[in-house]
Formats: structure tokens, sequence, C-alpha cells
């Protein structure tokens, strides 16, 4: 994130920080932001400079056209209505204003969904949601079109935690504050469903005798639209069709 930002060639006012705000601010050079407002659907997480709010993702208590800059770390997962929530921070950018956001993505926690879904079949004979929906990169990607930013880009980074004991993934999980983001939660997993979830994970164990987590990490971003902004040409404008460049690629081969 602090890289995607750094990368900018300009400085920014005023940021907004939602998410782990305080790792953010630590990690973007004073020099490329000189004020960050910190916010967060939690209020704890919001105590770094004494600035924070917390407040509710698809109503952002600041005015329009308030920042210069809104770097969302870790935070939309959990949100209900992203796209909503998208067209608050595009809100409360001002025009030529930028928005970056990482969020974790459509393969997270694969490995821990198909375990418990297979230990609670076979052992009650059905299976609850106990991990929210994660969105794709081509969901973030169209949500970030839809409600109106320019030139929107989405990549995606993909990691895999070994876990020599796979238990602990749990209490990593909660330690995180990544509990069930669910509001209808269910009821809580049984002893022997937890045993046979660990149990399936275990078999799971690669050469090196641990079990693959996979987390991904989408990070999108977009920008407030401005007449200084580049424009793609209109259809049919170019001056060079598809066919003839490729005729001319294979001329060359």
């Amino acid at each position: 994130m602090a890289d995607r930002i750094d990368c900018v060639n300009r400085r920014f006012e005023t940021g907004l920080a939602i998410g782990a705000p305080g790792v953010l601010i630590e990690q973007t050079a004073p020099e490329k932001v000189s004020n960050w407002i910190e916010a967060d659907w939690a209020a704890p997480m919001t105590r770094g400079l004494g600035l924070g709010v917390a407040c509710e993702p698809e109503r952002l208590p600041f005015a329009d056209e308030s920042f210069d800059l809104v770097a969302s770390l870790m935070a939309l997962h959990v949100v209900d209505d992203v796209a909503r929530a998208l067209a608050e921070i595009r809100r409360v950018l001002r025009p030529d204003g930028f928005f970056v956001a990482a969020l974790f993505g459509g393969e997270t926690l694969q490995e821990l969904r198909a375990a418990l879904v297979a230990a609670e079949s076979d052992i009650i004979g059905g299976a609850a949601a106990r991990i929210a929906p994660f969105a794709t990169t081509y969901d973030m990607a169209g949500l970030v079109q839809q409600v109106g930013f320019a030139m929107p880009v989405a990549d995606i980074d993909r990691m895999v935690v070994r876990y020599a004991e796979p238990l602990t993934l749990l209490s990593d999980l909660r330690g995180m504050g990544e509990a069930c983001a669910l509001v209808d939660r269910p009821p809580p997993l049984r002893r022997d469903v937890i045993a046979a979830a660990v149990a399936k994970m275990e078999a799971m164990r690669e050469e090196d005798g641990r079990a693959p987590v996979t987390f991904e990490v989408i990070t999108v971003t977009g920008w407030r639209a401005h007449p200084s902004q580049p424009k793609p040409l209109k259809p049919g404008s170019a001056a060079v069709s598809l066919a003839s460049a490729l005729a001319s690629k294979q001329e060359e081969g």
C-alpha cells in the first residue's frame, strides 16, 4: 500500500486511512501525505493519532470532496455493501483524488472452508456458512468501475502460509480480529466437527509436513475523475486496424 502511494508523483495534503491506519501511516513517507485522518469500522482501531473516527462503511461522516487520498487497508472484505462503500469513498475524494485499497480475495482460506464443509457434512449431515464470501479480482475491478472511478486497476497477490499445527490457524484468525463476519452467525462449532476438520487439514500436509493455507490479497486503485486525466480514444477513431496490425506481425514472424 505504501509503495502504491509512493509511486504516485504528487504530494497529498489530506489522506483518509481506513482500516489498520497506524500501520499504513507509519509505512507512508511523511513527505507524501501531509495530514492523515484515521477511520475504521471498529473504534479500538482508531487510537493511533488521536484523530480517529469510528464509522459505518456505507455512510462516511465526511463532507464531499474532503480528501486528496483515501487508502483502505484490509477493511473492505467485511463490508456488506461494497459498492455503496466504494461510492462513499469516491464522494469524499476531491477531483483527481487517488483511491487505493487492499482486501482479502476469493481463494482466501479455501483449505479451511473445504475442511469445515466436509467435516460438518460428514458428522451432522449438512454444513453451515462459517466463512464469509470474498470478492474476486474481477468483482472488485467491476465495482470500482461501476461506481465511477477513473483509470481503475486491480491485481492480486497470492500467499500460502504453512502450518505445522492446523489448529493454530483458528487461534491466529481470532487474534487478527478475523473471526466470522456474518451477521447471521451459525451455532458454535462442535468439538467433534473441529477435530474432524483439523484431521482433514492434516491430510493436506505436503512434503515439508505442513498444511498449506491460502491467502489472497486484492489491491485496487482508481481516481476521482478530472478533466486533466488521460482519456481513451473514442471507438472507431484508431488510425490502424487490429486486423492489419496482426497481419503485419505475422509477416514479420
